[in-house]
């Protein structure tokens, strides 16, 4: 193929993406929060759309596609609602690197949403393995 190079480039490229944006992240996130950066009811209100409700919402929709769409296997459910349960993606911190916006204040939220991850996302796991494996 006359232009192999340049698709192996891309293909080289794609596969630095994600080790970049963890590195991008754990800086970010190696100093800590900034918790001046973003008020207290802000930041838990921010935990609590993106951990709670959102979650919250995905049950709702894997409710509704099983209801309308019975025949889908279990493993598709459970990916509809694992997928709201996660916290922030990390190609956030790569938008706010490139956009100059307010780096310290997005870290200080996804520290936090990190800090309620071991609790709200094994909660909400659980509810997605729940659904995945009701038959009704």
């Amino acid at each position: 193929m006359p232009l192999q190079f340049l698709a192996d480039g891309a293909q080289r490229m794609g596969q630095a993406a994600v080790p970049i944006n963890m590195l991008i992240l754990g800086a970010s996130l190696s100093k800590g929060a900034d918790w001046k950066t973003l008020s207290l009811p802000l930041n838990l209100s921010i935990v609590f759309s993106k951990m709670v409700v959102m979650p919250a919402v995905g049950l709702c929709t894997a409710r509704a596609l099983k209801h309308y769409f019975p025949g889908m296997g279990g493993s598709f459910y459970l990916v509809v609602v694992m997928e709201t349960c996660t916290p922030t993606a990390n190609n956030l911190m790569v938008m706010a690197e490139l956009g100059n916006q307010n780096k310290q204040a997005l870290a200080t939220s996804i520290f936090t949403q990190y800090l309620f991850t071991p609790l709200l996302l094994t909660g909400s796991a659980w509810l997605a393995v729940t659904q995945a494996l009701d038959p009704a």
